[in-house]
């Protein structure tokens, strides 16, 4: 329950009980910040990028992860190649891929 906050000022023992409150509070605050502006993105391109970046992301992560092991059981840090480089890239690469599709079917469908 401490924020960053209370990692770096340190209250004495008789308050502790405003730690709770005010990481609370601060998490209220934070939550109506990024709602206020989630609300201003477009639902449809942002959903088509997110779909994108998990389904490349998963696909990349599963080939670098259980391809080494699958391939070369003796490579002990080989899906270590899913975690670190094929995982992100694909995540990336989807994140791109589904955006620029979003874009795409969005003018189609004002035509």
């Amino acid at each position: 329950m401490n924020v960053f906050v209370f990692s770096v000022v340190s209250l004495p023992n008789r308050f502790v009980f405003v730690k709770p409150f005010f990481s609370f509070s601060l998490a209220i605050v934070v939550a109506r910040f990024v709602w206020g502006l989630s609300s201003k993105v477009n639902i449809s391109i942002a959903s088509y990028a997110v779909i994108g970046a998990f389904l490349l992301g998963g696909i990349g992560f599963i080939a670098g992860f259980f391809g080494p092991i699958i391939f070369r059981p003796d490579a002990n840090l080989g899906p270590l190649l899913g975690i670190f480089f094929t995982g992100p890239i694909g995540f990336v690469l989807g994140l791109i891929a589904g955006a620029i599709y979003g874009i795409f079917k969005k003018k189609s469908t004002k035509e």
